[in-house]
């Protein structure tokens, strides 16, 4: 019967109706774009859904209108407020199968219409077992077949909410049997606004989905079956991590989202860019993941967890959490602040306290960016260990106070940082080399940018551009544990605000603000059909506007021989080269006129430019370095970096 509904099913994919204008090929430009977007959005969709789902009310110009043939409130087609979607509402309840066509008729702004339409079903409600859910089929795209819908109910262990400061809605479940568990991902209904506890019972029903080894339901509805708080207890998986080949076995990774408590671990360290907490047990090392988005805890819960973690490592404790898998390798997600139960920290003697924090000891390796950061002066786990630090290169790593303060240099160089650990009598070293990379600012071209605008879904450029705009929203506020924010910025050469690109977790950023003028240099991608730098992109913040012009007034008052405080960065157009690129000194004199500048009184010299091979007169560039007046010229002084902008 399956495979004679999948037959059916591509015979229906294969028959779009488009009706009013004729064949595709005969279709205005504006409806033809919109009607391939249609199908290439929904022709490997689920035609069988257990949940609600949405669809887009416009594209563009051409305005789409959906309709179902079925009455009596079985399907419903309600459109949300801003009139941007609609919400296709099924009887998640249904006693028994619900068979309707849903149509789009797609109508442009000079009355031109066509019409898309496919069969769909409201399968008859069937609450699955566990092993059932597990053996439920995800959408497989190759094959052109859709995702199996689901519906399953489970007792709530944990909650992500938006509200609770997510990025997504979820829903961790326990089998009622305790077999496994189930997680309902992504879904549109806010957990906490819908009224769930952790304890209650729920119903979740929507389409099954795997992603990278994860079993989850996709576009999940919920519903309270039972409002009684249980308790439900971990289950005690230390023996079978203990007997586990590794951490891709089937014992203990197939019971996926299942509450577990592993005993005895040892805190072992952090890996603070994915949010990993490590311990060790059995010679196994796992972690706890802490998640910027889809985190049972708080904010305010995740700090408290952070610091606890921090300052526990190497003792032995107890780990709780749900069973999580990435790439097929286990590891816990915390259902609570106390996901990890601090037991003590064993006693060792001077010797074995020193080679303990030696081997705890971490520094990032790769520096792509200026930053400062506190260098450890005890150990973490031992503060009897007292810990002193030396650099090999203090113009690229400047030690001083207790931090460490990078330099981008020139040319990416690497530096070592040397460690010396004392208790007692007992004294060792241990030396870290550290890559200092050299920033590169390659500039996005006109034509490449259009190109953006092409990508597929997923689809990113190989190598790193740069491009300057202002920040029009900050999208998600600046995070000072993971020390990023995410911004959306017109860039320069956008002609409307269609085109507004988002810097995904930019790094750094406290000091942004919406109207800030930067340059981003990152990897352009198309991610679910947003536009976007890819996360780890960077930035240097360009003083514009009225700030410029203070730059501006500030440098042409200074006295013969003064300089203004600091180095400063300001866009402008090169006016004349004053003397050519030198290939043996790798420099180049120019004189810039500022973007703020009103007058060409006020051109300010480069001096012995770093770089410029590439330089001619009408191109844009930003120049960072310290302005002086010498001998009567306002310059900025020899040295000085630039970022050239596209026309």
């Amino acid at each position: 019967m399956k495979k004679l509904l999948s037959i059916l099913v591509l015979a229906c994919l294969c028959m779009f109706g488009l009706f009013a204008c004729g064949e595709s090929k005969e279709l205005p430009e504006d409806l033809k774009e919109a009607t391939d977007y249609v199908k290439d959005l929904y022709e490997n969709e689920a035609l069988e859904t257990s949940s609600d789902f949405t669809r887009p009310a416009i594209y563009k110009e051409v305005s789409l209108e959906w309709s179902v043939n079925v009455s009596d409130d079985k399907v419903k087609v309600i459109s949300s407020a801003n009139g941007k979607t609609v919400t296709i509402d099924v009887n998640e309840e249904a006693d028994a199968d619900i068979n309707y066509v849903l149509k789009v008729v797609l109508k442009n702004k000079d009355g031109k219409t066509a019409e898309l339409q496919w069969d769909h079903k409201v399968p008859k409600l069937v609450i699955m077992t566990w092993e059932q859910y597990i053996a439920a089929k995800a959408e497989n795209k190759n094959a052109g077949t859709p995702a199996d819908s689901v519906a399953v109910e489970g007792i709530v262990t944990a909650i992500i909410s938006k509200s609770n400061g997510a990025g997504y809605n979820c829903l961790y479940l326990q089998d009622k049997e305790n077999k496994g568990a189930y997680y309902a991902y992504g879904s549109e209904t806010d957990p906490v606004t819908a009224g769930i506890q952790v304890g209650m019972t729920v119903r979740c029903t929507g389409l099954k989905d795997v992603y990278s080894g994860t079993h989850e339901i996709k576009s999940a509805s919920y519903k309270i079956i039972d409002e009684t708080i249980k308790t439900v207890n971990p289950v005690d998986y230390t023996e079978l991590f203990t007997n586990a080949k590794d951490l891709k076995d089937a014992s203990i990774t197939a019971a996926q989202g299942l509450l577990v408590t592993l005993k005895g671990v040892t805190i072992e360290s952090v890996t603070e860019a994915n949010g990993y907490y490590n311990f060790k047990l059995a010679g196994k090392e796992s972690y706890i993941r802490i998640s910027s988005s889809v985190c049972p805890l708080s904010k305010a819960d995740q700090t408290t967890f952070i610091n606890n973690f921090k300052a526990h490592i190497g003792y032995t404790a107890n780990a709780t959490g749900v069973i999580c898998v990435y790439s097929d390798n286990f590891y816990l997600t915390p259902v609570s602040v106390d996901a990890f139960e601090y037991l003590s920290l064993p006693v060792l003697d001077d010797a074995g306290m020193v080679a303990f924090e030696k081997e705890h000891i971490k520094l990032e390796t790769k520096i792509e960016e200026a930053k400062s950061y506190d260098l450890a002066a005890k150990g973490s786990g031992y503060e009897a260990v007292a810990i002193t630090w030396e650099t090999s290169n203090d113009k690229v790593a400047k030690i001083e106070n207790g931090k460490v303060t990078y330099i981008l240099p020139d040319e990416t160089t690497e530096v070592t940082l040397t460690a010396t650990l004392t208790a007692g009598e007992v004294t060792d070293t241990v030396a870290i080399k550290v890559t200092v990379v050299a920033p590169t600012f390659n500039t996005l071209t006109s034509t490449e940018f259009a190109k953006i605008f092409e990508l597929k879904d997923k689809e990113s450029f190989k190598e790193k551009r740069a491009l300057a705009g202002t920040i029009v929203t900050i999208d998600t506020a600046y995070n000072e544990g993971y020390n990023n924010i995410t911004v959306t910025i017109k860039p320069d050469l956008a002609t409307d605000d269609d085109h507004n690109l988002q810097c995904y977790r930019l790094k750094g950023g406290a000091d942004l603000a919406v109207g800030d003028y930067i340059v981003v240099n990152g990897i352009l991608k198309n991610y679910g059909g947003k536009f976007e730098f890819d996360s780890g992109c960077t930035y240097v913040k360009v003083t514009a506007g009225e700030d410029a012009a203070k730059v501006l007034t500030d440098a042409f008052a200074l006295e013969q021989g003064k300089s203004l405080t600091g180095d400063q960065t300001v866009a402008g157009t090169i006016v004349s080269i004053d003397t050519e690129y030198s290939e043996k000194y790798n420099n180049i004199t120019v004189t810039i006129k500022f973007d703020c500048a009103t007058d060409d009184d006020h051109n300010v010299q480069c001096y012995r430019l770093k770089g410029g091979a590439d330089l001619a007169v009408g191109d844009r560039i930003v120049v960072t370095g310290v302005i002086k007046n010498f001998n009567g010229t306002v310059e900025f002084d020899a040295g000085a970096k630039y970022i050239k902008l596209a026309k």
